[in-house]
C-alpha cells in the first residue's frame, strides 16, 4: 500500500506542477487558447483520479479489518463490494464538496463535477459486469 501511495503521490505531484505551469501560461497569454482550457481540464481530472486513487486506497485495508470482511474461497467477491463501496462513497462526498465550493474551483468546476458523476457510476458497472461474468460459470 505504501509503494502504491508513494508512486500516486508522485504523479499527484507532477500533475499539480504541470497544472500551475500550464495555469501561469494561461494567466500570461494575452488571449488564450482553446488549448490550453482543454489540458487545464485533463490536468485537473488526472489530479482528481489520482486522488481518489490514493484516498480509496488508503482507506481499503482498515475498513476491510474494521468490518472483518473474509476474502477467502473462489469467486469471492467481498474484496470487490468493499472496493466500491468505498470508491463511491469518496466520490459521492467529493462531489458533495465541489458543489458546494463552486466559486473555489472557477473553470475547474463543470469538469470535476462530470468527471466524479463518472467516478460514481464507475464501479457500478464494473461490480454487474463481474456478477454478470461470475454467473457464466
Amino acid at each position: 500500500m505504501v509503494e502504491l501511495i508513494i508512486g500516486w503521490g508522485c504523479i499527484f505531484v507532477v500533475l499539480w506542477v504541470i497544472l500551475r505551469a500550464v495555469n501561469h501560461r494561461r494567466n500570461r497569454a494575452e488571449a488564450p487558447g482553446d488549448t490550453l482550457l482543454v489540458w487545464l481540464r485533463i490536468i485537473s481530472v488526472g489530479l482528481a483520479f489520482s486522488l481518489h486513487i490514493v484516498l480509496t486506497s488508503m482507506l481499503y485495508e482498515p475498513v476491510m479489518e474494521l468490518l472483518d470482511i473474509d476474502t477467502s474461497g473462489f469467486m469471492n467477491l467481498n474484496g470487490l463490494a468493499t472496493f466500491a463501496v468505498i470508491w463511491s462513497a469518496i466520490a459521492l462526498l467529493l462531489f458533495w464538496s465541489i458543489t458546494k465550493a463552486e466559486p473555489l474551483f472557477g473553470i475547474y468546476h463543470n469538469p470535476l463535477r462530470v468527471a466524479y458523476l463518472v467516478f460514481l457510476a464507475l464501479p457500478f458497472a464494473i461490480v454487474f459486469l463481474f456478477l454478470f461474468v461470475s454467473g457464466l460459470k
